[in-house]
């Protein structure tokens, strides 16, 4: 490992941290989204070069010095200068992961806080497919240590390169700058090789191979300067500066204002590529970066020297910031992604404003208290005994790792993420209905806290991409263009396997957040709303229909719901008016509404935004008495609490969807209610057809009603009907008969000259009687029966002397016992639609549907809402196998 040796550090150039200084605000600003330095993201490559700088002139002086490089010693010093503050963050990232982390950021922080505490995340997040420049939810905070770990990579092999050209006696000043330089371009060729602009830039932006020509541009200057010229300056007798030395080279007193002149040419250089580079500059992948790179290290340069530059940088505000900058870059994008503008409530500069102000108040207590004490010895002050010391460096990440392990727990499920494609797999239990789930984030938040208890009968696997809809291309959000994630255009071939391997029945299609925006396609602008992108939906629909039908799935297409997205992230406020516009999303669900109806044998639609939207396609604040934010965290994607809600929503119509292609028929007796039901559905609904033998005012008990003292008899029509349907029923061809209790049976009764009261024994026996008739007459061939509980109802007190009655809660649920009563004598299942519509009492919304018209009978939109609920579950209580 090489001969100890006194450690020597390089003489103090307060210019240097002033250039930290101006690197870490660009990045700050960049991902605070403001305008103001749309290429901001550039002060990551001044740092690459000021650590290659330093680094490679640290290295060299100990080579000149000894001769040698003291490996374990170089490596425990960068340890101490840079681990004491990352474990610090990485405490606060356990914390968050445990306490705020949604259920899709903590399937992802266990890998990331591996790779960010071995210095690997640069790559993970590669192979992951975590796009920096793409915005799905809270993204990971922990994604900014890319570019430690492209630092810390060099740091590892730059003193071992070092060492063997030493042993080897290759140590030529001149050589080494020229290798150095060599590097750095090969590096810049290897990165506009790679770079692909119809393609997300990540791969070639996060590449150790493609960024290392930075770190590589500072080692060459480095080399060139030598350590001579640290603090090399000749004076004449009289004490002034006549010269400079350059490495090998002097500079003479008339050539520094050219120095200095290139100094500020590069700092220019540096802050209009700032200013006017974004992110999506091909300029930057085919040579930019290397420019970048060379102005920053003529500003290091010209820095050293005594001058305007190097007063500019060493303004004190400047040397301050510089020398907390890695603590600033450190806590700044965790800072960011917890004080999101949903948990603060603020927005635009105010947000902003919070932000720097935790960061520099995190940073500045995190250099005082914790990096500044380890690094004057503070750790070797610690006691010795019993080996406490090495103990205490290798524990402290043990247990963050421990801790980061047991706050993000593995989905229970067999699941797997790669290049930001997750597949969960659950093997169906015997019987059990097979659904797949497919699309992008919001389908990622939606299948990762599935579990069989959300939907009885009804095995879900998935298989979705982060930030990936169905409609491939570029996107255009604003006036600026998104080259496609490579990722995502692979949806054909990753719905393929999942199709293969999971069989399913029906396939479900969440997508929507990236098809609200417009799109770019071999070069044309595909605007939303225009003929052109219908046209061009319409063709990737197809394509995907035909691979998620392939082995006979039906085809669910989720309706795009109302979104609520505060801030638009990295895409800022254009995405903001993008995604969130109503209108754009009326007019894609109409394609997907359209499409459906061009197939009807094998795709449907599942209205989501009747659960989440209002009438007017307006987020609700409130779901199912629940705030909106706890439902959907960013106004889009899905908390833990959300996603299970709509499981639950979704369960029925799992069913109702799975059985469109095998019809059932369920036949009905009962009053004027579900004969409301059957009408207003024109006798079908999803993949049923409703039958049966309903008479308005006429119920299954058809003796005279004893309302407010008189004696009220029933029509004729109703004695006659009450004779006729069992024979009827017998007759019919049906797969379920269906039992609904009538708002007549809440009164007391006339039989036989007697008065039967409410509530009475005799007339719960008379009730068993007529119901346990009727169940037996449904019941002929051993066809299944079915009972439904009656629901509350809230009939206005104005409608006559009857409301009291039909309103009474407590006579609704003995009526709903003796029914239950019945069919277990006789053999039925119930299904209760009374604790279904009623768990809180009576309401008549559920949602932005008004449920009933009068208190009692559904509107067609209430019709719509109860059938989706209740034919399932007759389906499934009735244990038919075909839906």
């Amino acid at each position: 490992m090489g001969t100890t040796h006194p450690h020597r550090q390089l003489a103090y150039l307060p210019a240097l941290d002033g250039l930290r200084a101006f690197a870490v605000t660009a990045v700050v600003l960049y991902h605070l989204n403001l305008p103001l330095l749309p290429g901001g993201y550039l002060g990551v490559d001044v740092f690459f070069v000021i650590s290659g700088f330093l680094i490679t002139a640290l290295l060299l002086a100990e080579l000149d010095r000894w001769g040698s490089v003291d490996l374990a010693a170089f490596w425990i010093r960068r340890v101490r200068r840079l681990l004491p503050a990352l474990l610090l963050v990485m405490v606060a990232v356990v914390a968050y992961a445990q306490f705020l982390a949604q259920p899709a950021q903590r399937a992802q922080l266990r890998g990331d806080g591996f790779a960010t505490l071995l210095y690997y995340s640069n790559w993970r997040f590669i192979y992951a497919g975590e796009s920096y420049f793409a915005q799905y939810g809270d993204p990971s905070p922990l994604r900014h240590t890319w570019s430690l770990a492209i630092e810390e990579q060099w740091y590892l092999v730059l003193p071992l390169v070092l060492t063997g050209l030493a042993a080897l006696g290759f140590l030529s000043r001149r050589a080494l700058a020229a290798g150095f330089a060599l590097g750095a371009v090969a590096s810049a060729l290897w990165a506009a090789h790679l770079y692909n602009p119809d393609v997300d830039p990540s791969r070639v932006y996060y590449g150790t191979d493609t960024r290392v020509q930075g770190l590589l541009t500072g080692a060459c200057l480095a080399a060139l300067l030598g350590s001579r010229a640290w603090a090399g300056r000749a004076r004449t007798s009289k004490g002034q500066v006549r010269y400079l030395a350059l490495g090998p080279w002097t500079l003479p007193l008339g050539r520094q204002a050219l120095a200095h002149g290139v100094g500020i040419a590069g700092l220019g250089a540096v802050a209009a590529a700032m200013l006017f580079l974004p992110d999506s500059s091909s300029f930057l992948y085919r040579g930019g970066f290397l420019v970048v790179a060379l102005a920053s290290g003529a500003v290091i340069y010209a820095s050293r020297l005594p001058g305007p530059l190097a007063t500019l940088l060493s303004l004190p505000p400047l040397r301050w910031l510089g020398r907390i900058s890695y603590g600033v870059y450190l806590w700044h994008w965790p800072v960011i992604v917890v004080l999101s503008s949903e948990r603060t409530g603020l927005g635009g500069l105010g947000l902003a404003l919070v932000r720097i102000a935790v960061t520099l108040g995190l940073s500045e207590l995190s250099y005082r208290l914790v990096e500044l004490p380890v690094r004057r010895g503070a750790l070797r002050r610690f006691p010795r005994r019993a080996g406490l010391r090495p103990w205490l460096v290798a524990g402290v990440p043990a247990v963050l790792v421990t801790s980061l392990v047991l706050a993000t727990p593995p989905d229970p499920s067999s699941s797997r993420t790669v290049d930001g494609l997750t597949v969960s797999q659950h093997v169906a239990p015997a019987g059990d209905r097979r659904v797949l789930l497919v699309g992008d984030s919001t389908a990622f938040t939606l299948a990762m806290p599935w579990s069989a208890a959300l939907t009885p009968g009804v095995t879900v696997t998935s298989s979705t991409r982060l930030g990936c809809g169905f409609a491939r291309g570029g996107r255009l959000i604003g006036d600026q263009r998104y080259a496609q994630e490579e990722k995502c255009a692979q949806w054909p071939t990753d719905w393929a396997d999942a199709v293969r391997d999971s069989d399913p029945e029906l396939v479900l299609l969440m997508a929507g957040a990236w098809e609200t925006v417009d799109h770019v396609v071999e070069g044309r602008v595909l605007k939303v709303g225009s003929q052109e992108y219908g046209d061009y939906l319409r063709t990737e629909l197809d394509a995907a229909s035909s691979v998620l039908t392939q082995r006979g799935a039906r085809l669910g297409l989720v309706n795009v719901p109302c979104y609520q997205e505060p801030d638009g992230g990295m895409y800022g406020p254009d995405l903001v008016r993008q995604r969130n516009d109503r209108t754009r999303i009326a007019w894609i669900n109409t394609q997907y509404q359209r499409y459906a109806e061009a197939h009807p044998e094998t795709v449907s639609v599942v209205h989501l935004e009747t659960m989440l939207c209002d009438e007017q396609g307006r987020p609700l604040a409130t779901i199912g008495g629940v705030a909106a934010k706890d439902v959907r965290y960013d106004g889009v994607h899905y908390t833990e609490k959300g996603a299970k809600d709509v499981w639950r929503w979704l369960d029925s119509r799992l069913l109702q969807t799975l059985g469109s292609n095998a019809p059932l028929t369920a036949y009905f007796v009962g009053d004027s209610v579900p004969y409301g039901l059957r009408e207003d559905s024109g006798g079908r609904h999803g993949s049923f057809t409703l039958a049966g033998a309903t008479r308005l005012g006429c119920g299954l008990v058809t003796s005279p009603r004893v309302v407010a003292g008189r004696v009220e008899a029933m029509p004729d029509a109703c004695s006659e009907w009450s004779a006729s349907w069992p024979d009827q029923a017998r007759q019919s061809s049906y797969d379920v008969g269906v039992l609904w209790p009538g708002i007549g049976e809440l009164f007391d009764h006339r039989v036989k000259g007697r008065t039967l009261r409410f509530g009475s024994e005799s007339y719960r026996r008379y009730l068993q009687d007529e119901y346990g008739r009727a169940i037996d007459a449904l019941s002929s061939d051993g066809r299944p029966v079915v009972v439904v509980t009656m629901p509350c109802h809230g009939v206005p007190d104005g409608d006559g002397r009857e409301a009291p009655a039909i309103n009474d809660a407590e006579r609704i649920a003995w009526i709903n016992d003796v029914a239950r009563e019945v069919a277990a004598a006789h053999g039925a299942s119930v299904v209760d639609l009374g604790g279904h519509l009623c768990a809180g009492g009576y309401s008549n919304t559920s949602g932005n549907v008004t449920l009933r018209k009068d208190g009692l009978h559904f509107t067609e939109a209430g019709t719509t809402l109860v059938l989706s609920w209740l034919l399932p579950q007759i389906s499934r209580s009735a244990g038919l196998t075909k839906g």
